[in-house]
Formats: C-alpha cells, sequence, structure tokens
C-alpha cells in the first residue's frame, strides 16, 4: 500500500499533472480520496524506514508522506547520526519539525540516555508529541519554543495549515507569520537544568548561525557532535555568509569531519579536537 501511496503523491504534488486533472473534474476527487488513504493508513503510524529502528511516523497529508518516503533526502545523514548514538547519548534536536531524527534516535537499537526537542510552529509541535506518545517514548521532552543568540518574540514566517507542509523559517518572508518566543539555548540549559548535549542536531533554515552562538557556553563545555544543515541561500538574508558559521565553530576548535550538498542545503558533521 505504501508504494500505491507513493505514486498517487507523486500526482496530487506534479502541477501539471494537477493542472490537466482539474481542467477535466477529476483532481478534487482524486485529492480526497487520497486524503482518505492517508488518514486510515497513516494515524495509526507507518514504520520509518531506517536501519536499526522501530519507529513509527504519523502520515496525515502529503507533505509528511513525502518526508516519510524520502526520509527528507536525508538517509545517508541519518545513518550516521545513529551510528553515533550510544546509551550515554544525550541528544539536542533543534528544528525537530514532526520528529524523524528524535523518533529514530528514541527506537534505535541503543537506547539514548535522553532527548530534547525545540521545535516553535504549532502545527509540526502538536504532531511531534503525538509521534512521541506513539511511540511511548518517555526520556523525552518536547518545547514549543525558538532557540537563538537573544532572549526576544520574534516574527516566524509559515504558510503551514498542516504537519510538515512548510518549514518555518525567520530568514525568508511569505504570507503569513507567527509570533514566537526565541530563548538563547544557554539559559534554556540553565534555566530547566538540562543535560548537557553529546549530540546536537541543527536544522533551521538559515538562523543556525543565531542557534550556535546562542549555545556558544553549552558547546564549549561539552563539546557535542555537531550535525549542522547550512542554508546558504537564507543566511544571505541576515548577511552572514556560511564561512562565517563555520568559521565560529572553528573557533571553537571544531573541525568538519564530514560534508554533502544536498539541493540548496549543505551538511556537515562537526566534532571537537
Amino acid at each position: 500500500m505504501p508504494n500505491f501511496l507513493k505514486f498517487l503523491t507523486k500526482i496530487i504534488v506534479n502541477q501539471k499533472v494537477k493542472g490537466f486533472l482539474e481542467k477535466i473534474g477529476l483532481y478534487y476527487y482524486l485529492k480526497n480520496s487520497y486524503r482518505f488513504f492517508l488518514v486510515f493508513l497513516g494515524k495509526r503510524g507507518l514504520k520509518l524506514k531506517v536501519q536499526d529502528t522501530n519507529a513509527k511516523i504519523i502520515i496525515s497529508n502529503p507533505n509528511e508522506f513525502s518526508i516519510y518516503q524520502s526520509l527528507d533526502g536525508e538517509k545517508i545523514f541519518l545513518q550516521k547520526f545513529l551510528s553515533r548514538i550510544n546509551n550515554e547519548t544525550v541528544f539536542y534536536d533543534i528544528g525537530a519539525n514532526i520528529g524523524m531524527y528524535s523518533l529514530c534516535a528514541a527506537k534505535y537499537k541503543v537506547c539514548p540516555r535522553f532527548i530534547y526537542c525545540w521545535e516553535p510552529e504549532p502545527f509540526n509541535f502538536k504532531r511531534l508529541k503525538e509521534n512521541i506518545g506513539l511511540n511511548d517514548i518517555e526520556d523525552i521532552a518536547a518545547f514549543p519554543v525558538a532557540l537563538g543568540s537573544k532572549n526576544a518574540v520574534l516574527e516566524l514566517w509559515t504558510d503551514a495549515k498542516e504537519p510538515g507542509s512548510l518549514t518555518p523559517s525567520f530568514t525568508r518572508k511569505s504570507s503569513k507569520s507567527i509570533p514566537v518566543q526565541v530563548t538563547r539555548g544557554d539559559d534554556w540549559v540553565l534555566r530547566k537544568k538540562l543535560y548537557l548535549p553529546s549530540i546536537m542536531k541543527i536544522d533551521v533554515e538559515g538562523y543556525e548561525f543565531d542557534v550556535l552562538k546562542g549555545f556558544e557556553k553549552t558547546i564549549s563545555k561539552s563539546k557535542p557532535i555537531i550535525f549542522l544543515e547550512i542554508h546558504p541561500f537564507f543566511l544571505k538574508n541576515l548577511g552572514i555568509k556560511k564561512e562565517q558559521v563555520l568559521n565560529f565553530l572553528y573557533g571553537l576548535n571544531y573541525t568538519t569531519t564530514f560534508s554533502s550538498l544536498r539541493k540548496n542545503q549543505e551538511h556537515y558533521i562537526l566534532e571537537s579536537l
């Protein structure tokens, strides 16, 4: 059945096919039938196809299914991430979205000590909590806040109408925005008395430099492995170059141990020397 849904997904998201089906009056019926199948099959969760995990993820719309089917184009990065987990791992999932990394980590063959998730977009956060409940994960905490270099309320730009439908951003404008609380990472660690991280994943659509600066004390103290997604195009909106992001970590005695290009984004693994 997932293969059938994969076929329907390609039809639903293909603009040319959509236009043709709209002309002959079939797109509305196909779209509604497709969503019925998604909700029917996906409300109990579909198994995530990542090595040595037994996690499930709720699927209710085409965007969530695309993330599920392709692992959001991050399978190699995910595998490298999982290979570094052990039973002492404290994982910080910054920009958790609907929870793919956290779910995989929590249900991996080796259980981490604790997982912390941050996701400010309301639709994504709601689904993240539902996915945590579906998988009966106990050693985890999820926070509906954004992290940055200072404590403030900022406009989060998002056109999202359902979970996974658009990655929210502080760095690119869209037709709608919502105010969200931004907290300096170091302050959040102290205030909530969090375990210090051994692994951090940062995927924040161009806001990565601010997130890193906000965690400078924590990073300097705990020296976590950092799985970083850099968005050069969105960084430009803040007047920042990717070299500044990397040089900040190099200045904290980090080195790049892996890098790859994913469309217009770049994946890095950085480790303390």
